[in-house]
């Protein structure tokens, strides 16, 4: 008997990093796990982006569905309300739109949950050109510093992220509704 699959939603505001969207949405897309749900919040005045993103969504494999709310003007804790009241999935989690997700993610962050819990991954930080931070980079070494020195101390990375601020993302996160 096949296990079920349940269904991740994954929430996109769209707000001051809209720019980007076209990579976040991609990286949704190239997930190697089905089923989704891509919740799109527009919080833009313009929605100068829908076009592209609408375009992007309209090849994306079977397995992901899409919701494009529009909130025009919507502070980003709005945007992300929206998305989480009208996601269905039995896991959630929150993409910025300047972040991107590895195409294994949503697979392993469901793993690492057994089945009910919070999970908090790593992060990859980028610069403004979308370029990984250099080693030396001072934000990069003070993250890898706490991960390498205060992991073995706290039960978990989710516990490490409460006492040591290492969820400088929503997108760090993934949650059992």
């Amino acid at each position: 008997m096949n296990e079920p699959t349940p269904l991740i939603s994954v929430i996109l505001p769209l707000r001051d990093h809209s720019r980007h969207a076209i990579g976040a949405v991609s990286s949704v897309i190239d997930q190697t796990y089905r089923p989704i749900e891509l919740v799109v919040v527009d919080c833009t005045a313009d929605g100068g982006y829908l076009p592209e993103i609408e375009a992007l969504i309209a090849r994306a494999p079977a397995g992901i569905e899409v919701q494009i709310i529009s909130k025009k003007n919507c502070t980003m804790a709005e945007s992300i309300n929206a998305g989480l009241a009208a996601a269905r999935g039995e896991y959630l989690t929150i993409l910025d739109a300047d972040d991107r997700y590895l195409p294994s993610r949503l697979k392993r962050c469901l793993a690492a949950s057994k089945g009910g819990g919070i999970v908090v991954t790593h992060i990859t930080p980028l610069d403004k050109n979308g370029k990984q931070l250099r080693i030396g980079n001072r934000w990069l070494a003070d993250y890898d510093h706490v991960l390498i020195h205060h992991i073995a101390v706290y039960p978990s990375l989710s516990f490490l992220s409460v006492f040591m601020d290492i969820v400088v993302t929503p997108g760090n996160l993934f949650i059992p509704r």
